[in-house]
Formats: C-alpha cells, structure tokens, sequence
C-alpha cells in the first residue's frame, strides 16, 4: 500500500517536472506594434486584428507572444 502511494506520487511529480510549462499553461498574448507606445498586447487572436485593424499607428500584424 505505501509502496503504491509512494510510486503514484513520484510519478505524478516527475510528470510535472517533464512536461514543459506551456504544455498546460494558457497564457498566450497576441501584439502588434504601435506607434512611439511601444506594443499593446489582448487575450486573443481575434480581438487583436480587430484592434489593430483600426489602429492607424499600427505598424506591424498580430503575432503571438
């Protein structure tokens, strides 16, 4: 019986420590470029070109940071 926790918890452990952190995290921030502000980054792809899209000091498209 502990022999079993034992195993079930180290693997479980391991398990975390091997799998990258952005395997599980969803953290993802699109940005573009503007204007003399630097950049200006939203939750998603989506809302990101719209934004940019009317952003007239725009200078570069969405990408994923």
């Amino acid at each position: 019986m502990n022999l079993t926790v034992l195993f079930v918890a180290t693997t479980i452990i391991f398990g975390f420590i091997l799998i990258p952190n952005n395997a599980y995290s969803d953290s993802h921030e699109y940005c573009y470029d503007e204007d003399q502000e630097g950049y200006i980054c939203f939750d998603t792809r989506k809302m990101c070109e719209k934004e940019q899209k009317n952003d007239l000091t725009a200078e570069s498209k969405c990408h994923e940071d």
